[in-house]
């Protein structure tokens, strides 16, 4: 259930026991207390509520063949590459679908990003899935799908930066 849906959800709640409890009364401070839970709850413990995700769930059994890392906008000075980067060794795809394959979900609150890429996995019979990557200033990763479903996989971030040897932007070393 996304964020937007819990909001809808306690406030159609809220509403109805509001309309229907007298002032004052102890099921209302109860109701309170569980509405502000519910509307808390995913934002606080999203890994517990809904626990792994695959992110690459599409691809079953699919081989992939090569995974693209290409930069988010040309010349945006936080990209993780300023260039197309092509990743055909076996191992590497190993590693990282294995990474994809077990992301939490997240609910992000505008953390403040080191960098960002697109990331395309290619599979044998060209199908792809397109992931956007986010490294934040907290050393989090967060992955937003093509549904606009957000994920975290703080290992993922690391790995990347290994493997397009990756430097920190000038404007961002303290």
């Amino acid at each position: 259930m996304s964020l937007d849906n819990w909001i809808l959800f306690s406030g159609f709640l809220f509403l109805i026991f509001y309309k229907f409890s007298k002032k004052g009364t102890i099921y209302r401070k109860v109701f309170m207390i569980l509405a502000v839970l519910a509307f808390l709850g995913p934002s606080l413990l999203p890994r517990q509520l809904f626990g792994r995700w695959n992110l690459i769930k599409t691809f079953k059994e699919k081989e992939v063949r090569s995974i693209l890392l290409r930069p988010s906008l040309p010349d945006w000075q936080v990209n993780l590459t300023d260039s197309l980067v092509v990743i055909s060794d076996k191992r590497q795809i190993a590693d990282i679908t294995n990474l994809l394959k077990k992301v939490n979900a997240y609910f992000p609150n505008h953390p403040i990003r080191i960098w960002e890429s697109d990331l395309i996995l290619i599979s044998k019979d060209n199908d792809s899935v397109w992931l956007h990557i986010d490294k934040t200033e907290n050393n989090g990763t967060i992955i937003t799908s093509s549904s606009n479903s957000y994920y975290r996989k703080d290992e993922l971030a690391d790995y990347l930066e290994k493997v397009t040897d990756f430097k920190k932007p000038s404007f961002m070393k303290k």
